[in-house]
């Protein structure tokens, strides 16, 4: 079996993306590695540490504060093979919240929450950490409730078959203090012997659509992931939920997939950059960016005149340099455009096409 992996970086604003870029594509090249001689479950653990210590992203160091001014991050990792599941809910002062969630799979009680998780980590060796960065303060004080990117997410495949998952958060911000997210939780972070989902987005969303467990069960009763991916986003789009969820299948194959929310999604086979397109329920048809014949992903687009897609696609496009009108061909149905992106290689992306 080939080892596979997939990470992401959460929910949030663009701000910096040049800069959250180069951190998370030096964090998977690193997991990546790193995978060729561990399990997935070692590798899980290792990949969502490294961004735990990243302050660019929401996790760890970094995390957002909530409304009394401290940050309460949440973790939670699973293992495929023998479908356990750990969590620590709002623990406070450690540096990596997702290493004393995988220390919990060992124990008999899985899940701890607030003073006692903490305790439970100082116990185990944990030093104290303050995870609150000045950028996080100055946000907090000022009220302003932005963060350049959101929870982060592993999901490996490793050499044996074996799947496992990992997330953590430092939650939505501004909060209500002791607030738990969907990070901590079956419904925002699931594996079993099929599949293994990540979830990111608006946790009360994922709560309620229990988006990770679903698409994993959804395997397990015979769909493809590919599959169980489009009939439970169907639903989150349906509702216009701010959700995206990355996944590795048993056999191998990749997915993530969003409404526009992604900061950067990379795996082994695709890189995606934040994506660029916003909502799809505005266009009619699927739109798929290739590069070098590769799908890139699927976002959004439509069998629409040129001034449409100039009216539509246009405002909704964020950080391009260029966006200019190749042609339009109507049979079959597609858009053609120049648009600047840029794989993991640096390498240019710039062609766009309707499938």
């Amino acid at each position: 079996m080939k080892p596979k992996l997939i990470l992401h970086g959460g929910a949030g604003s663009r701000k910096g993306t040049q800069i959250g870029k180069a951190f998370i594509k030096n964090i998977y090249l690193q997991a990546e590695a790193y995978l060729k001689a561990h399990s997935a479950l070692e590798t899980v653990i290792y990949a969502v540490s490294l961004l735990e210590d990243c302050e660019y992203f929401n996790a760890g160091t970094g995390s957002k504060l909530q409304q009394d001014g401290k940050a309460r991050m949440s973790a939670s990792v699973m293992d495929g093979r023998l479908q356990k599941f750990a969590a620590v809910i709002n623990i406070e002062n450690v540096k990596n919240p997702v290493q004393v969630a995988r220390l919990l799979l060992e124990e008999k009680d899985h899940v701890l929450c607030g003073n006692f998780a903490t305790h439970y980590a100082r116990k185990k060796g944990f030093d104290f950490y303050d995870p609150v960065t000045l950028r996080q303060q100055k946000i907090w004080r000022k009220k302003f409730n932005v963060s350049v990117y959101g929870t982060v997410g592993a999901v490996a495949l490793d050499a044996n078959g074996n799947l496992a998952v990992a997330t953590s958060t430092g939650g939505r911000g501004h909060e209500l203090p002791g607030r738990v997210s969907d990070s901590a939780m079956p419904c925002g972070n699931y594996a079993n012997a099929d599949a293994a989902v990540s979830c990111t987005g608006i946790g009360e969303q994922i709560i309620h659509e229990s988006l990770a467990s679903k698409i994993v069960i959804r395997v397990t009763d015979g769909a493809s992931l590919k599959q169980a991916f489009q009939k439970s986003f169907k639903t989150v789009r349906d509702k216009k939920y701010e959700i995206g969820a990355i996944g590795i299948s048993k056999k191998g194959f990749l997915v993530g997939r969003d409404n526009g929310i992604f900061s950067f999604v990379l795996s082994h086979e695709k890189t995606y950059e934040a994506r660029e397109i916003k909502n799809d329920r505005f266009f009619r048809k699927p739109v798929s960016l290739t590069f070098h014949g590769r799908d890139i992903f699927s976002p959004v687009a439509a069998s629409l005149s040129k001034q449409d897609i100039f009216d539509q696609l246009g405002p909704i496009v964020r950080r391009i340099e260029r966006f200019e009108m190749a042609r339009v061909r109507r049979s079959p149905s597609s858009i053609m455009g120049e648009v600047v992106y840029v794989d993991r290689f640096g390498n240019a992306i710039t062609n766009i096409s309707a499938v």
